[in-house]
């Protein structure tokens, strides 16, 4: 019984070392960022008021309430609707436009977005319209109310590895001094 504990302890130490000290190369290619997903009611859309979406990527040096600026801003993903096609607005986009803010998530926040493939504007009344050619809310457009700007919680967590390493040490330390005791 005392031996298989053992093992266990070592076991799980060994996991909880082998997981700290050998990060995967994916972790080491997340490029860290704020990400606000929108969602909107739109009102012209088949079927009528179905839901938009879209995502606001910005730099985790961005602070909410404060300007949307080329040095924050990652991208804009407008996933489409059966009016406007999807698109995306990238910071290298050379007739990049912003203004506004996300002033509180899951609220209703001022933003507009504009490059070559398209334009979002959401208003803090919780009105929005987009498109992709022409002025801004122009026929053609996907337009509506309810848009809410928010972020994707996070999942729970797997246990954390320090903690299989720390109970394994643990482990390991009261059965030896339990040993040192019995001799």
């Amino acid at each position: 019984m005392v031996k298989t504990m053992k093992t266990l302890a070592l076991t799980a130490a060994l996991i909880g070392f082998g997981v700290t000290a050998a990060p995967t190369a994916s972790a080491a290619n997340i490029i860290a960022a704020d990400v606000f997903n929108f969602t909107g009611t739109c009102a012209d859309c088949t079927p009528t008021n179905s839901t938009v979406t879209a995502v606001l990527t910005l730099s985790p040096a961005y602070t909410v309430g404060t300007t949307i600026t080329s040095s924050n801003f990652i991208s804009f993903t407008y996933n489409g609707s059966n009016l406007v096609p999807a698109f995306s607005i990238t910071s290298s986009n050379t007739s990049l436009s912003l203004a506004g803010s996300i002033s509180s998530v899951n609220g209703f926040d001022s933003v507009l977005v504009s490059g070559t493939t398209g334009r979002f504007q959401a208003f803090n009344n919780g009105n929005w319209c987009v498109n992709n050619a022409g002025p801004l809310c122009a026929v053609p457009s996907d337009y509506g109310t309810n848009g809410v700007f928010s972020q994707p919680s996070s999942g729970t967590p797997e246990p954390a590895s320090v903690s299989l390493l720390g109970l394994g040490l643990a482990s390991l330390t009261l059965f030896a001094r339990r040993r040192n005791s019995v001799n």
